[in-house]
């Protein structure tokens, strides 16, 4: 296969209610698209990639990714993409993109679909060859930092619609946030909580909330992220006084070295958040998750805030992993949705796995 061209645009959604969480607000999707164009065999195959932005949970902001980018597109042209590999990608990219990992996974997502697209497979089958399609897998719905009342009323909203399961965002407040928890659960009785604090806690914040959940009676899944990055030490100190909620590392694990520095504690944590745009890529994030899960680590895959692109991207690698937890429920929270396929969803389930690629095209 070699590759045509490459070429990026801003991809900007409104949201129905600001995506607040502790750390940053966000009122539109912070996004670019990518398009990669391939000659193969004669013929064009188009791929495409999303690339979200989330400072301060990304470095990088949508104009650095269109810069990046840009910049590099007129080098790929006419280069070959010929094996779906890290090392083949590698030596497409040369050595660009080393310190744009959302610019390298929107590009190589983009690269992954058209490959994926020009041999008539799903692009699951890239990661595991061996997986049965089509593939299902449940998601949570995220609850945003707004206020009690609008939070409460979503929860309900979606419980209708078939969700069970709520990432509650916390961080700010720890009263508050433990009022608006008990609240959703009055109103939703069978709900499952997943607690995501973006690094907004002290440890003891952390375990206070955690354990008035648990002498209340939530069903509480995971407590993601929630100290401060580089405090590792204060990650094992929840997860040592939460044994049974596994804390799931997100910003505290990038790369392998974060996963080398998890996987070297006393009091290690019990799961790691996989997003493409974190680790640089569909290929880096599945290599990451497998090693975390052959090492006794439960894997989430999620997303920043994503169409419906990003999201049956990551939704292809979450089906990869067994007893995965799922937050790819972003493109609901968007105003429309500018594309077409990819996932099909009936209320929290999702079918992956029909069509090649990762089946998503821009609406008409």
């Amino acid at each position: 296969m070699l590759l045509r061209s490459v070429s990026v645009a801003p991809l900007a959604v409104p949201l129905v209610d600001p995506f607040v969480i502790a750390t940053a607000r966000v009122d539109a999707t912070p996004s670019v698209l990518v398009r990669a164009e391939f000659d193969s065999r004669g013929s064009v195959t188009v791929g495409l990639g999303e690339g979200a932005c989330l400072p301060p949970v990304t470095r990088e902001t949508p104009a650095d990714v269109i810069a990046s980018l840009e910049q590099l597109a007129p080098s790929l042209t006419g280069k070959s993409f010929d094996a779906p590999t890290i090392d083949d990608f590698q030596r497409l990219v040369g050595g660009a993109l080393a310190d744009a990992p959302v610019a390298r996974a929107a590009l190589q997502v983009a690269v992954l679909d058209a490959f994926a697209r020009a041999h008539r497979k799903h692009i699951a089958r890239i990661l595991r060859p061996d997986i049965a399609l089509p593939a299902t897998v449940a998601t949570d719905m995220t609850l945003p930092i707004l206020p009690a009342a609008r939070m409460v009323e979503l929860a309900v909203a979606w419980r209708a619609r078939g969700f069970r399961t709520f990432k509650v965002k916390v961080g700010k407040d720890p009263d508050a946030d433990r009022r608006v928890l008990f609240a959703v659960a009055n109103k939703v009785q069978d709900a499952r909580f997943r607690i995501d604090a973006n690094e907004g806690y002290s440890p003891a914040e952390a375990l206070s909330l955690a354990r008035a959940c648990i002498a209340r009676g939530l069903s509480l899944e995971c407590f993601e992220q929630p100290c401060a990055r580089e405090d590792y030490g204060a990650l094992e100190e929840v997860q040592a006084g939460l044994p049974s909620v596994p804390v799931i590392a997100d910003e505290s694990c990038r790369d392998e070295a974060d996963l080398d520095r998890l996987l070297a504690a006393p009091h290690r944590v019990g799961g790691i958040n996989l997003k493409l745009v974190k680790h640089g890529g569909l290929l880096e994030a599945f290599a990451l998750g497998a090693r975390a899960q052959r090492q006794g680590m439960r894997v989430m895959v999620g997303g920043m805030v994503e169409t419906r692109l990003g999201m049956s991207a990551a939704a292809a690698l979450a089906v990869c992993f067994r007893d995965v937890m799922a937050d790819l429920d972003t493109a609901w929270l968007l105003t429309h949705d500018p594309f077409a396929g990819g996932y099909e969803a009936s209320g929290e389930r999702y079918v992956v796995g029909r069509g090649h690629g990762h089946g998503v095209d821009i609406a008409p």
